[in-house]
């Protein structure tokens, strides 16, 4: 994903930020048993976010250890052990950021396209230490979420290519991407809750990365959502032509991803009530105040010209 699903720690307490912490090494440590130790530097708080929602659909709360790592030797950090949940979003990773690597190869130009394709082999090879890490534990989910993630790629690419790449249907065809993610391998109740969680975190996800990304893809003359729907009104020129986002566009996605963030947050206090506090605690952070902040960074990184 994005690196827009995280918490806000200054709301969090300490035992909340600990475990956040924990799982975050633990889906690390993961990563690199099933996926290969080169994977570990594609892990993203948003991975966090899928383990911790996998934790309470399955009913697993984390088993916290003290253990020393490659990346901090001389002490010892709270770590998450070893867990379905865990080892299931390190494979999930893997065919995520590989389809996200194809999807570039044949979408970027020049350096970026070249840089995805030299990192391809070896996300290719996480991917393939995923399926067989879980051929291993005797489990059958990943070959399906292989399918769904490239063929929901293979969607939104054509429809942002298409004559009508309205937002709306763009951060659909997105949320069933991410949605696939999280309802995997779960039945009735559980996989409703999950598609809904899922979906309206991808959908969010979307909007963010498009209001990011406008002020560069204003420059480039690349595809984008938002300029797409607001035409020039979605930006403003300062007189060093200068590029900022317009405020009418920015305050209209802030008012759509956070209608999202509602009906995604609804959904998730049905897994959160009864489940294991800690975890639930991290994520209602995350989706009632992370995601918000996140959001509300980006428009203040870019509408500088407007608030001047």
């Amino acid at each position: 994903m994005f690196g827009y699903v995280k918490p806000y720690t200054p709301e969090m307490k300490m035992s909340e930020y600990e475990l956040y912490r924990a799982v975050y090494c633990g889906l690390c440590r993961s990563m690199g048993r099933v996926t290969g130790e080169l994977s570990r530097l594609t892990l993203s708080y948003d991975f966090v976010f899928l383990a911790a929602v996998r934790m309470l659909l399955s009913g697993e709360s984390p088993k916290i250890s003290s253990r020393r790592c490659a990346a901090h030797p001389m002490k010892r950090r709270a770590l998450a052990e070893d867990c379905e949940a865990l080892r299931y979003t390190a494979r999930a990773a893997a065919f995520l950021n590989l389809g996200k690597l194809k999807d570039d190869m044949s979408d970027e130009r020049g350096f970026f396209r070249l840089k995805a394709g030299v990192a391809y082999p070896s996300v290719q090879s996480m991917a393939k230490r995923a399926r067989r890490s879980e051929s291993k534990d005797g489990g059958q989910i990943i070959g399906e979420l292989s399918r769904e993630i490239s063929e929901g790629l293979d969607r939104l690419n054509a429809l942002e290519k298409g004559e009508e790449p309205t937002i709306d249907k763009c951060a659909d065809a997105f949320g069933d991407i991410t949605s696939s993610l999280f309802r995997a391998g779960f039945t009735g109740a559980h996989r409703r809750i999950a598609e809904e969680i899922g979906r309206g975190v991808g959908r969010f996800i979307y909007v963010a990365d498009g209001l990011d990304d406008l002020r560069d893809d204003y420059v480039k003359k690349r595809f984008n959502p938002i300029l797409r729907l607001y035409g020039e009104s979605a930006v403003v020129l300062s007189d060093k032509r200068k590029v900022s986002v317009s405020k009418t566009a920015a305050e209209s996605v802030m008012t759509a991803a956070l209608l999202d963030l509602d009906r995604t947050a609804k959904a998730a206090e049905l897994i959160c009530d009864g489940g294991d506090t800690g975890i639930a605690a991290i994520i209602r952070n995350i989706l009632y105040v992370g995601m918000p902040e996140v959001l509300r960074g980006i428009i203040k990184n870019n509408t500088q010209v407007e608030n001047t």
